[in-house]
């Protein structure tokens, strides 16, 4: 039985009319046709000037996140401070040579002038206390480096080094690297404030390189950090974005043997995307490192369903049938398809609201607007576009081979027991890969090593301490309380116990410096290197300080106005998500144990960023089920079929667990792109079950029996099924050579889902078809 026949049970008497009715205006009415989606296509993109690329790595954490809830209590404490360090290596092996000096005081200097700075840490900044006779001395490392003689500059080098503060934080052990760290504190009034400091950081190290050949100057900091996850997601859209599009154009015109077709095709494409990030940003959203992939997801679906629609064309033209009337008979069958797998999709991306990354929830928003845009435009200006074509401009009769297919079809349903079979044992041996999933991050190494920021960092944890860091508020219970000795001395404990564990680099806390002043007022004797007894005393050394240290240098980063809690930072090196999670629930419980009245839990960035995959995935998987629940509900209420309705459910959700399985073989660790593979890969998948059942539920409804209804559904519908999962399987292959962590992943896994899901399709969609009931009706 041909296609073209007219469904008589299936989807429903009153859906088929009004379907017709739209079919047939659109056809007849190509030129009205165009005007309405040129009408939809300018509202949607006049929210495109209000669209903004937002750098801020903090948009990952929403507002109730309990690490961002942490994080933003500690800023409101002792202020809210972002980074930019610039590490110093002199070439000849020693930094305390007067031109190295020189460099560091020039970049100390000029260091002050990075926009918004507030603070600025190195070697030359440093207050270096001693005693001399009665008094404490304030004073720093050493002045002018042109005056300072070969005995002073061995002095200042053995200073350096024998200083705790100073080693492991600002100067390595060997002498050889040195830090310049810029503390900064933006107004937060404007998206280009991170831009313009980077900007600004990375002139004033190239001047520095240029004036000082003694030095070696590299960048990093959190403000890098920031630069370069926005830098990365642009990178890939400026390069990899349009070779995977060329790619796909190319396959299609292969695929298609149509050129114009391919052409109607990424014009549909354009126009979703143009009218999903216009609509995004009419709703107040901005493109970022997450959501800035969302053309190109947006681009997999709509392929989908223009290519089923031209295909299903192509065989009505093959049966005799006018181009008019195999445009009309293939939209009367693939309007309700192409609605069925674009609500399922709609369904199936709502559901990263229900993870916890705002940038997540907005990605599925972005592009559920592109899916409800890529149905109206695939049902509108590609039959339009089709109908004025000139006829021998757009080939679509020679599309695909009836004969092949049909053979493959036959062989399909007449092997599906042993091709079930086959699949799942296969599928449970890749499915055990699962129990080598490890869900861990490390945000340094979501780049490769062509990022600067990526060698720049890794070669400060080598050389001196850990961008990596946890924040502890520690309470003292009362105002000016942290002054009590007591108090101190607990601190004192907590420190020297995290500096005792491994992967920390270094530990700055207030205890630290009432230690050094003590020895400093009993002439230097390191006997006296502990917290005093008396509270008076330790209020008196703190005032001391803080009144003699220059601007930038005080204390109030780590002590709160009311003086009723210190800040404790454990810088830390080589360390992953697990690690941080590790060493963070590891202090939390010392502190609950030894010093319960000032328990804190440990925060910061690093800390928030340490729980943002493994909240994303749980809640995903949350969001999957309920994607699935509705979907399910939505694929009985269409197919009337429960049992094939359930079953259709497997060829959908085996490869992306199949998939994963094949990574935790390979590979092991996932991070942040696994909260949105499955995402990607379910709604591709799905557009291609929902067409072969949609096909299958019409064929039913024409009264053939479940044989001759899945031969000619798995003829006429495998095609397009083999061409979009070629196309995309080869555009995703594209995204994961890229450098950026969460796109490789996301491409190479959703490439592997996809390319999995085929044989899923014509391994289990024949026994799956062959077990429905009798009647779809």
């Amino acid at each position: 039985m041909s296609s073209a026949d007219q469904p008589r049970s299936w989807p429903g008497p009153r859906v088929e009319r009004f379907v017709e009715r739209a079919a047939t205006a659109i056809v007849d009415h190509p030129w009205r046709t165009l005007l309405l989606a040129l009408v939809v296509l300018l509202a949607g993109m006049s929210g495109l000037p209000r669209l903004h690329f937002d750098a801020d790595s903090r948009v990952f954490f929403g507002k109730d996140n309990p690490q961002r809830q942490a994080l933003d209590h500690l800023e409101d404490t002792f202020g809210r401070y972002n980074s930019v360090v610039f590490i110093v290596t002199a070439k000849d092996g020693n930094l305390f040579t007067r031109d190295v000096l020189e460099a560091i005081d020039e970049l100390t200097r000029r260091a002050w002038h990075v926009p918004y700075s507030t603070r600025v840490d190195s070697i030359a900044t440093y207050q270096r206390t001693h005693a001399e006779g009665d008094d404490i001395i304030v004073e720093p490392l050493y002045e002018d480096p042109a005056d300072l003689t070969t005995e002073d500059l061995a002095r200042v080098r053995a200073l350096a080094i024998g200083d705790k503060e100073l080693t492991s934080r600002l100067v390595s052990a060997d002498g050889r690297v040195t830090a310049v760290g810029v503390g900064l504190q933006p107004p937060r009034k404007s998206r280009d404030e991170i831009k313009e400091v980077a900007q600004f950081a990375r002139e004033l190290q190239a001047e520095i390189d240029a004036k000082f050949p003694s030095v070696e100057i590299r960048l990093t900091g959190g403000v890098m950090a920031d630069v370069t996850f926005a830098e990365a997601g642009k990178l890939d859209t400026s390069t990899l974005v349009p070779i995977m599009g060329l790619l796909i154009v190319l396959s299609l015109t292969i695929g298609m043997r149509s050129l114009a077709a391919t052409m109607i095709t990424m014009l549909v494409v354009a126009f979703s995307c143009l009218v999903a990030l216009g609509g995004a940003a009419l709703l107040g959203m901005n493109l970022n490192s997450a959501t800035g992939g969302s053309p190109v997801i947006i681009m997999t679906l709509c392929i989908a369903d223009c290519v089923h629609l031209m295909t299903t064309m192509a065989v009505n033209m093959r049966a005799g049938m006018s181009r008019r009337d195999a445009l009309v008979q293939s939209l009367r069958f693939n309007a309700v398809a192409i609605f069925m797998t674009s609500f399922t999709d709609v369904l199936g991306f709502m559901a990263l609201n229900f993870g916890d990354s705002p940038p997540l929830q907005e990605l599925g928003n972005i592009v559920s607007i592109g899916v409800v845009a890529g149905f109206f435009f695939s049902v509108t200006v590609a039959p339009a576009l089709l109908m004025l074509m000139p006829r021998r401009w757009h080939g679509l009769k020679n599309l695909g081979s009836e004969r092949s297919m049909s053979r493959f079809a036959r062989f399909l349903v007449n092997r599906r027991r042993g091709l079930i079979t086959g699949y799942l044992l296969v599928a449970l041996g890749m499915a055990l890969g699962l129990t080598q999933i490890v869900y861990d991050d490390d945000f340094i190494k979501y780049f490769d090593e062509s990022f600067a920021f990526r060698r720049d960092t890794e070669y400060l944890q080598d050389n001196l301490t850990g961008l990596q860091a946890l924040q502890f508020a520690l309470p003292a219970g009362e105002e000016n309380g942290i002054v009590r000795p007591e108090y101190l001395k607990k601190v004192d404990a907590f420190a020297e116990w995290l500096r005792a564990q491994p992967q920390v680099a270094h530990v700055s806390a207030v205890s630290d410096i009432v230690k050094t002043l003590n020895r400093n007022l009993h002439g230097d004797d390191p006997a006296f290197e502990v917290v005093p007894d008396q509270r008076d005393l330790i209020a008196q050394l703190l005032l001391f300080y803080e009144l003699s240290v220059p601007y930038g240098q005080d204390l109030t980063t780590q002590i709160d106005i009311a003086k009723s809690t210190t800040k404790l930072t454990a810088q830390l090196v080589h360390v992953s998500a697990h690690d941080i999670r590790r060493i963070g629930a590891s202090a939390e419980e010392w502190l609950r144990q030894n010093a319960p009245e000032m328990a804190s839990i440990a925060t910061g960035l690093s800390m928030a960023y340490a729980y943002l995959s493994k909240v994303n995935v749980d809640a995903m998987i949350n969001g999957t089920f309920v994607a699935l629940t509705l979907i399910s509900i939505t694929m009985f209420l269409v197919l009337r079929d429960w049992r094939l309705a359930a079953l259709s459910l497997l060829p959908n959700l085996i490869p992306a667990i199949q998939a994963l399985g094949l990574w935790g073989w390979l590979e092991g660790e996932v991070n942040l792109a696994v909260s949105v593979v499955a995402s990607i890969s379910f709604g591709i998948i799905v557009d291609d079950t929902t067409h072969l059942l949609a096909k299958f539920a019409q064929a039913r409804a024409h009264g053939l029996d479940r044989r001759a209804a899945a031969e000619e559904t798995l003829s006429e519908v495998g095609f397009a099924v083999i061409l979009t999962s070629f196309v995309l399987v080869a555009g995703f292959v594209v995204l994961s050579v890229s450098g950026f962590a969460v796109s490789h992943q996301m491409g190479l896994l959703t490439a592997i889902t996809i390319g999995i899901a085929i044989f899923a399709e014509f391994c289990m969609m024949p026994a799956l078809l062959m077990w429905s009931k009798r009647s779809p009706g």
